[in-house]
């Protein structure tokens, strides 16, 4: 969910017939973005956890920060330390 005043991308996009109306957290689709540039540029489906466990493969193996450590699987995007490494 997106809170009111959050900024927010809107894609309105089709495929087969099938309209889409989609609205992405600015800071969920920049993380969307790289993960499908990390899968070589395009995806044909994925969910949140594909996300999730590139982050983590990419980045939360040598983090500096992962002896102390607590976050739950969920929070992985939230991360500052995760998502300004991913980002790069």
């Amino acid at each position: 969910m997106i809170a009111k005043g959050e900024k927010y991308v809107h894609i309105v996009s089709s495929d087969s017939g099938d309209v889409f109306d989609n609205k992405y957290h600015t800071g969920c689709y920049d993380l969307v973005c790289r993960y499908i540039t990390n899968e070589g540029g395009y995806v044909d489906a994925f969910d949140e956890a594909n996300v999730i466990d590139n982050m983590q493969d990419r980045v939360c193996l040598d983090c500096a920060h992962k002896a102390e450590c607590e976050l739950k699987y969920r929070q992985t995007p939230t991360c500052p330390h995760i998502v300004e490494r991913y980002l790069r």
